[in-house]
């Protein structure tokens, strides 16, 4: 039995490929990129929440009936609203 396997003690963490050309590998202080996922659910719940409420209003008020899909329209909007929250949390 070898007794050198798994016992590197220089402590070089390796990826599965190497990086590209003029980027150095930062395994132990990423860089964060969760600001992006925040902004795109911003601007998505921001865009979405107005034509929700407006399928819903056009339901109830002129076509006067629900029907399975406004109710799933409103369940995926609050949806948005709560991974939002806790994203934000």
């Amino acid at each position: 039995m070898n007794s050198s396997i798994g016992t590197d003690t220089t402590n070089v963490v390796l990826g599965v490929l190497p990086p590209p050309p003029g980027v150095a590998a930062n395994f132990v202080n990423p860089e964060s990129i969760s600001w992006k996922l925040v902004d795109t659910l911003i601007v998505g719940i921001a865009i979405s929440t107005p034509i929700c409420l407006l399928r819903l209003y056009t339901s109830r008020w002129i076509v006067g009936r629900f029907h399975l899909d406004d109710g799933k329209c409103g369940r995926a909007s609050l949806g948005g609203h709560g991974t939002l929250t806790t994203i934000l949390m």
